[in-house]
């Protein structure tokens, strides 16, 4: 899946432009009213969420608005203490954690040639790298 720089934007710069892969949402209120909307109109619609410390989680709309949705809301229900959220978007599909900036960059990466790095790593205090996973929140998962 190809992206260009025209298929990545934030939520609140076109709020007529239905959600769909390659949205991004910043902390900003129009971008909490669209992905309030999300949660209404499309409640499992995958919202994709990177955060700096924790591993990526793939979460329903629905369960995102459910208890508060600013950075700090999601650092408390799905990160770890101290941590940040580093990106939200609509995810591709349930399964898939690579969010549209890093879909693009990986493109370009594969057209110039070069070897693939892994898009998905924690990184300990120490510096080191290691493959991360993803968790992902459904709302039909038991609370």
């Amino acid at each position: 899946m190809a992206l260009s720089r025209s298929d990545l934007w934030l939520a609140c710069e076109e709020p007529e432009r239905p959600l769909a892969y390659g949205a991004c949402f910043c902390d900003c209120p129009a971008c909490a009213v669209a992905l309030e909307a999300a949660g209404d109109r499309e409640p499992d619609m995958p919202i994709g969420i990177k955060f700096g410390l924790a591993e990526r989680c793939i979460v329903d709309a629905e369960v995102v608005v459910a208890d508060g949705f600013s950075a700090d809301d999601l650092v408390r229900r799905f990160g770890e203490e101290g941590d940040w959220v580093r990106e939200v978007w609509v995810a591709a599909s349930p399964d898939d954690c690579m969010s549209p900036g890093e879909r693009r960059l990986f493109g370009l990466i594969e057209e110039a040639g070069l070897p693939l790095p892994e898009h998905n790593v924690l990184v300990s205090e120490d510096g080191t790298c290691r493959p991360a996973g993803v968790r992902r929140v459904a709302r039909t998962d038991p609370a």
